[in-house]
């Protein structure tokens, strides 16, 4: 009998949940702000019915290498919990990766969070009229995912969401419209003060043309691979069609900013109509738009990319026609373009420019989903992408700019979809989410100056506003040297030099001139003291951003 107690006894205590521990920070998305050091813990839990002798070792990682230890050991009582404070105070500002070992109760566990540590840029519109956007898929989550996505984008600065309910999901049948996803969205887009653009796209199944529905019935018979995608990809019967962007537009002209007319048209994976056809479906949602809200902002389809792609073998050169042909069709011409800073500079300043150069009617350009993942690691990568790409869209005249995406969709290091956020799936910032909200509050509320020439290989942009300069430079190059190069700033008594996460360090200034290095990630330069463009030794070369 007493051996079959302790048998028993045996067994409860083996079935007791293992210990574990969490990162805490008081935020929807890691975000900890001076002043609230005391939100971030790590919490060891212990959820069973003895006490837990439990012993922890890890590390704390900055964006710049730098590591802090992290342990604890002693005894969690049961049902109880051991607060672990993460010393924040004497931490640098940016992101952080936390990783440890957690061993007790003849278990263990490896652990891995992050938080960021900044003052958020804070929620509302750029004054000055930028938009700083960011890209969504809000419409396949749950309400409380989909607030919390409206909270991690909102408290970094973003004012413009790309999102949206394709037209299938609004009108299922013909006549019978379900808003009450759509609406809930821009509810909660108005609550936390950033304004909507949405796409038009893509074609319901009611919608479909005969031809198509034909097509689309052999395919589904031969049980082929997204057969479907025959008649969402395809252009739509004009009747149904006008009679959805009239309805949508009726109802939303004056919650939704701007409309956006398919997405990337030019890839034959979203797009299996002909040139042709794009274009009369613009041209019809132009007027269907106008004439519900004469006002209303009318966007091109964001176009994938230019020069060769395997997307754009149905339809080669549908983007460069319907910007010859249809520029009165629209008021803002979308590009995306993904990828590396280089990559995106060779495609804005060549092929692009010279199709921009055929419109009858220029149009401003808006970089409406451009972004580069982090897969395999890459976070730093992802994050120095952003502080290039952004303000040299500025640069080059773009009215607007939005992040793809806001969260990883999945967990798959070797895809690149699961890794464009600025946030994982689960919502642990990752260094792209501190990046964006450090350039988002310096850049809010300035104006493009000019680029500064620094030599081959250098980059510098400089903006103003409210009485300050700020330049953003770096080397390209690797190898390039570091030489220290003074830069005039009249009425500049002296200033500070950023890095991405945040972190400044002071900038002395002599008689308005300041002594500068250029890395191979970007920094940040505050010029005060007037918004009257600097120089480099004595010498102004200004680039004209339009």
């Amino acid at each position: 009998m007493r051996h079959l107690l302790f048998l028993l006894a045996a067994m409860a205590c083996a079935a007791d949940p293992a210990v574990t521990a969490t990162l805490v920070t008081g935020n929807p998305a890691g975000l900890v702000a001076p002043g609230r050091e005391a939100d971030a813990a790590l919490v060891i839990a212990n959820p069973g019915g003895q006490p837990a002798e439990v012993a922890l070792a890890g590390t704390i990682t900055a964006f710049d290498g730098s590591t802090l230890p992290l342990s604890y050991s002693g005894t969690v009582a049961a049902g109880g919990e051991a607060r672990i404070a993460i010393p924040l105070a004497t931490m640098r500002r940016g992101h952080h990766s936390l990783a440890w070992k957690l061993t007790g109760a003849g278990a263990s566990q490896d652990g891995t969070a992050s938080l960021v540590y900044a003052r958020p840029a804070g929620p509302g519109q750029d004054p000055a009229g930028f938009r700083y956007g960011l890209c969504s898929h809000p419409a396949r989550a749950k309400p409380p995912i989909q607030e919390r996505e409206m909270q991690t984008a909102s408290q970094i600065g973003i004012g413009t969401m790309r999102i949206g309910v394709d037209w299938n999901g609004l009108e299922p049948k013909p006549g019978e419209w379900k808003w009450e996803r759509l609406d809930a969205l821009l509810d909660l887009t108005e609550k936390y003060r950033m304004q909507v653009q949405t796409g038009l796209s893509f074609c319901a199944m009611h919608g479909a043309t005969p031809a198509t529905m034909a097509a689309y019935e052999q395919a589904a018979a031969e049980k082929r691979k997204n057969a479907w995608h025959i008649w969402s990809r395809n252009m739509p019967r004009e009747d149904a069609w006008r009679t959805y962007v009239r309805a949508i537009a009726e109802r939303y002209k004056d919650r939704i900013a701007i409309w956006e007319v398919w997405n990337e048209p030019d890839l034959e994976g979203f797009w299996k109509g002909s040139t042709d056809d794009y274009i009369r479906l613009l041209r019809m949602s132009h007027e269907e738009l106008k004439r519900v809200k004469p006002d209303a902002v009318v966007m091109s389809g964001g176009f994938a990319g230019v020069g060769s792609h395997p997307g754009h073998r149905l339809n080669p050169g549908l983007q460069e026609r319907v910007l010859a042909e249809a520029s009165d069709a629209f008021d803002i011409h979308a590009y995306h373009g993904h990828g590396t800073f280089m990559s995106f500079v060779q495609s804005v300043d060549g092929e692009l420019a010279r199709i921009r150069a055929r419109m009858p009617q220029p149009r401003p350009l808006y970089f409406n989903e451009t972004a580069m993942h982090s897969k395999f690691g890459t976070e730093r990568l992802q994050a120095v992408s952003l502080v290039k790409k952004l303000p040299f869209a500025r640069a080059r005249g773009a009215v607007g700019f939005t992040w793809y995406d806001l969260r990883n969709d999945g967990t798959d290091p070797s895809d690149a979809e699961h890794n464009y956020g600025l946030v994982s799936i689960d919502f642990q910032p990752k260094a792209v989410y501190a990046a964006y909200n450090e350039l988002i509050a310096r850049m809010r509320g300035t104006r493009y100056l000019g680029q500064l020439d620094f030599g081959p290989g250098r980059y510098a942009y400089v903006f103003a506003g409210g009485g300050r300069r700020l330049m953003v430079a770096w080397n390209e190059e690797p190898g390039l040297p570091d030489d220290p190069v003074a830069v005039v700033a009249d009425g500049c008594p002296g200033g500070e030099c950023v890095d991405i996460m945040g972190n400044a360090v002071p900038l002395p200034g002599r008689g308005g001139a300041l002594v500068v290095r250029l890395r191979d990630e970007p920094q940040w330069f505050e010029l005060p003291g007037g918004e009257s463009m600097p120089r480099v030794a004595g010498a102004l070369v200004a680039v004209d951003g339009n």
